[in-house]
């Protein structure tokens, strides 16, 4: 649990703290989104935790993705999750 110390209103002389819990940090709504990572699982296990829903796995390559990420011979594992919208 994380720990936040924030001043209350406009006196820098009173400090309170509050507890920052992943139920406070839930996403709701997001745009396309290209992360890399060295652990997929652990990336996976993380946003899952903040509310994203696994959608399902693969791997891409070939010409298209050596282009679009301007590296030759590319061939990516990904994982694709959304948003509890559904749009994201």
């Amino acid at each position: 649990m994380t720990t936040i110390a924030y001043i209350v209103a406009d006196r820098p002389d009173r400090v309170q703290f509050a507890y920052a819990t992943i139920e406070h940090m839930a996403i709701q709504r997001m745009e396309h989104v290209g992360i890399v990572v060295d652990d997929l699982a652990a990336a996976i296990e993380f946003f899952v935790e903040l509310g994203l829903e696994p959608r399902g796995k693969g791997q891409v390559g070939g010409s298209w993705v050596d282009r679009i990420v301007a590296l030759d011979e590319v061939r990516v594992e990904c994982a694709m999750l959304r948003t509890p919208d559904g749009h994201g």
